[in-house]
């Protein structure tokens, strides 16, 4: 991934990681993440559970923050939780 790729999705990862330690699960609208990063997200972000859950994008950003995310195509929000330390 480029680092322009991740610095795109730094202001989710900050947001992510300002938040309560205690604090299991945000939930975020598609718009409120576009307001976040300052651009629109690409299509596979709008309909994929992949992009959120395992894509390399994931993987890079959120998921190395120790959190899962989880798209609600019907709602068009994206729940992200924190994953337990193994």
């Amino acid at each position: 991934m480029s680092k322009g790729l991740r610095g795109m999705y730094r202001p989710l990862n900050d947001y992510l990681a300002a938040l309560p330690v205690d604090q299991v699960a945000v939930r975020l609208t598609l718009a409120e993440i576009e307001a976040l990063l300052a651009t629109p997200l690409c299509a596979s972000a709008r309909t994929g559970y992949r992009f959120w859950f395992s894509s390399s994008v994931a993987q890079r950003n959120w998921r190395r923050a120790g959190f899962s995310g989880r798209l609600d195509r019907a709602s068009g929000a994206v729940t992200f939780t924190r994953t337990p330390w193994p």
